[in-house]
């Protein structure tokens, strides 16, 4: 068995455990991503790509990734930002309140499409309460739009990472005391 769990896969990964809700994307495991069905420190790194924003419960979520990641494995969670410079500017330009667009159900953003929002300070929240050490944070800058506008967000993702419209969180599971 591989050393990776790819949970809520989307597209199936070569090389990793692949375990998603959807049978059309063909995962090497149909299965709630709440109730993983691996035993105890099964794995030594956890991938969740844009799946925490689709849990009502990341607290359960989290309880489960680390009851099946190993002591010292590592967890990267890639989530979209809210507090990212184009989603507030997004929002200022279309002069629509946060509140709103939720109760509106926007379907023009993607964030407001999903079913939590979250701040890279609030996934970090979730990870050290789980038990992890923030290892490192990753901004991604923009992969469409004009030319001018990826540079710009190259450069204000490296000045501000915390800041970017995608978010990867890498954090270590702390072995237990005792």
């Amino acid at each position: 068995m591989s050393e990776t769990l790819d949970v809520g896969c989307g597209k199936r990964k070569q090389g990793t455990v692949n375990i998603d809700l959807d049978r059309r994307v063909r995962p090497d495991i149909v299965c709630d991503m709440l109730f993983l069905p691996f035993r105890r420190e099964a794995f030594s790194r956890i991938i969740l790509t844009f799946v925490v924003e689709h849990t009502i419960k990341p607290r359960q979520l989290m309880s489960a990734c680390t009851q099946t990641l190993r002591p010292e494995g590592t967890i990267e969670i890639s989530f979209p930002n809210v507090a990212s410079f184009t989603v507030l500017l997004d929002w200022l330009m279309k002069e629509i309140s946060y509140s709103e667009s939720l109760l509106l159900g926007d379907p023009a953003s993607s964030y407001l499409a999903h079913r939590a929002l979250y701040t890279v300070s609030k996934v970090e929240r979730l990870l050290l309460a789980h038990g992890f050490q923030i290892e490192k944070i990753v901004g991604h800058p923009p992969s469409v739009g004009p030319r001018l506008l990826r540079l710009l967000g190259v450069l204000l993702v490296n000045l501000f990472p915390k800041r970017a419209g995608t978010v990867t969180i890498i954090a270590r599971k702390m072995r237990e005391k005792g």
